[in-house]
């Protein structure tokens, strides 16, 4: 399975900032990333894959045999982040609190009327 922390591709397109949340090497989990995708700070997210499934070890979303992130549409960004805050008050601990923080800071500070529109996806 791919390892969050390596998925660095395309490599031209993206600088891995810090993991948010990663389920790991669990079966059918997930990780989710603060990513500066094109100079721009973004939230992406993608699929870990099964270890015990060839072809499936590598999770999805994969370009060119290379596990990659999907970016979210910053529209989306805020309310994905808040929903890994509750995970944390319900005792989660997949997630990465600075991280987390960070990310979501980044967010308060974007925050415009419209970046909750449409024309944000």
């Amino acid at each position: 399975m791919a390892n969050a922390a390596t998925v660095i591709s395309p490599q031209k397109n993206l600088d891995l900032i810090c993991i948010v949340y990663d389920e790991g090497d669990s079966d059918n989990g997930i990780s989710i990333a603060w990513i500066r995708w094109d100079g721009e700070e973004r939230l992406a997210i993608r699929w870990n894959g099964y270890a015990h499934i060839p072809g499936k070890e590598k999770g999805m979303p994969i370009s060119s045999s290379y596990p990659v992130w999907f970016v979210l549409p910053n529209a989306v960004a805020k309310p994905v982040l808040e929903l890994v805050q509750q995970k944390i008050a319900l005792g989660n601990n997949f997630a990465h609190q600075n991280c987390l923080d960070q990310s979501l800071q980044f967010c308060h500070q974007q925050h415009t009327p419209q970046s909750n529109s449409m024309h944000d996806f």
